[in-house]
């Protein structure tokens, strides 16, 4: 039933996501949610992706979601979870490190 629960949740709820979903690049410009973003709110962006890429917390917190997803693992065995709990960070850092580059 578990599985069954869980198959119906990310074939029909999640819909898996790549960083590049997130902040769209179009010829106009970068859109969220299909808004185009000002000028001004992509450069806040920049500037605060870039503060938080070299923020020590920022570090610490990546680390220790990594670290919970493979606690997790190693408790249940259970690794679905952990997955989308490492698949997320991914998407959050790889967006923080895009915008941070630019």
């Amino acid at each position: 039933m578990k599985k069954l629960l869980i198959i119906l949740l990310t074939k029909h709820l999640f819909r898996w996501i790549s960083e590049d979903d997130v902040f769209v690049e179009t010829p106009e410009g970068i859109t969220h949610k299909r808004k185009l973003l000002t000028l001004e709110q992509v450069e806040d962006l920049r500037e605060n992706a870039t503060k938080i890429k070299n923020n020590y917390f920022w570090k610490v917190m990546m680390n220790e979601i990594r670290y919970a997803a493979y606690l997790h693992w190693l408790k249940t065995g259970e690794d679905l979870s952990a997955r989308m709990l490492l698949r997320a960070e991914e998407i959050i850092r790889k967006n923080v490190e895009k915008f941070a580059k630019e």
